[in-house]
């Protein structure tokens, strides 16, 4: 008889990740090439973005930890020539267990005859 022991040891991130879902009204543009997402945690202050959506995607998921975050978007044309930055929004995410375990063992043992 053989036993084949796996010991999966898990230390979870202490940040939380929360996935924020963004949408907005498509460009009628006919040479709309894609989206660009821009995030801060400072009103009015962009610089690169997150997430750059082809079109015609009007959604894009961004992953962030807990705190206060403003976003705008922008749409580009085939040409590269960029929109000016649409109406900013904003949320505060915060939540989960403010203790998440430190590890999490899983033990699996096959046996075989």
């Amino acid at each position: 008889m053989k036993k084949l022991i796996l010991l999966i040891l898990l230390i979870p991130s202490l940040a939380l990740a929360h996935d924020i879902t963004l949408e907005w009204d498509a460009n009628t543009e006919p040479d709309i090439k894609e989206y660009c997402i821009y995030q801060s945690q400072n009103s009015g202050q962009y610089t690169t973005p997150v997430q750059c959506i082809s079109h015609p995607n009007t959604t894009a998921v961004i992953s962030v930890s807990d705190g206060t975050y403003f976003w705008v978007a922008t749409a580009k044309d085939n040409a590269g020539n960029e929109s000016a930055y649409s109406n900013e929004v904003t949320l505060t995410v915060q939540g989960g267990d403010p203790s998440p375990p430190n590890q999490v063992r899983i033990t699996i043992i096959v046996e075989t005859n």
